[in-house]
């Protein structure tokens, strides 16, 4: 989810070259998603010869990476050239180790589970297009604020957990949890809206070009939380 606060404007009247485009953030996010579909593939590679087993390092080392990186992309955006293409090795890494993990038990569910995320991103991207649905201030309001409570909600289970308290209702595969994992895709899906929004908003207002590499650092991320969440989903609807 992007800040509005970090598409600051030059107000030095650059060049039209030297501002954000759309045409410029979908070149990069092209390279970010090529290096994060490379290493996810590297993943599966060490997957067929050494086993599910040999996956721990991947997903432990980019789960603590990726968590890192976005941490400081976000609050340092000029720096997403760099971090951008290495956060997206990782990001590979933990799609890579989870789809195998998932594959092992439900043979197929990696083609379900992308076809679903392209088909949720092309929904979204012509929704927004044709403007189906309004980024109110209430809009982005409503969807932050479920954001942050369903990573507050994942956090606390996962503390819990480390004391021997299981919460079940995150993960239950009966009609209660099947309701959970969807509106958890839907707001992921909202979120990407939201990136959308202050994107454009960013173009019109004249940003500099430097931060298209953050702009597509930020939809990556949000197209890396969409994916898991509907391989879950798809996990629950297939354990019924």
């Amino acid at each position: 989810m992007l800040k509005e606060a970090i598409f600051t404007v030059d107000s030095q009247g650059e060049g039209i070259s030297n501002k954000l485009t759309f045409g410029g953030i979908a070149d990069k996010t092209l390279i970010l998603s090529a290096i994060l579909l490379a290493a996810g593939g590297w993943t599966w590679r060490v997957f067929s010869i050494q086993g599910v087993q040999s996956l721990a390092y991947y997903l432990i080392a980019g789960i603590i990476f990726c968590l890192g990186s976005s941490i400081w992309t976000f609050n340092r955006p000029e720096s997403a050239n760099i971090t951008g293409p290495i956060n997206a090795i990782f990001e590979g890494f933990v799609l890579g180790s989870i789809t195998a993990i998932f594959e092992v038990e439900f043979s197929g569910i990696v083609i379900q589970a992308a076809a679903s995320t392209v088909a949720v991103l092309i929904i979204l991207v012509l929704v927004y297009k044709f403007r189906f649905v309004r980024v109110a201030r209430s809009f982005r309001t409503i969807v932050i604020l479920s954001v942050l409570g369903i990573l507050l909600a994942n956090l606390s289970t996962w503390l819990l957990s480390l004391l021997g308290v299981k919460v079940t209702y995150l993960y239950e595969t009966g009609p209660v949890g099947i309701l959970i994992a969807f509106l958890i895709i839907a707001f992921a899906a909202m979120n990407l809206i939201l990136d959308l929004d202050f994107i454009e908003d960013s173009i019109a207002r004249g940003a500099r070009k430097s931060l298209e590499w953050f702009g597509a650092f930020a939809l990556i991320v949000s197209l890396v939380w969409l994916y898991p969440e509907i391989v879950r989903f798809l996990v629950r609807l297939k354990r019924r």
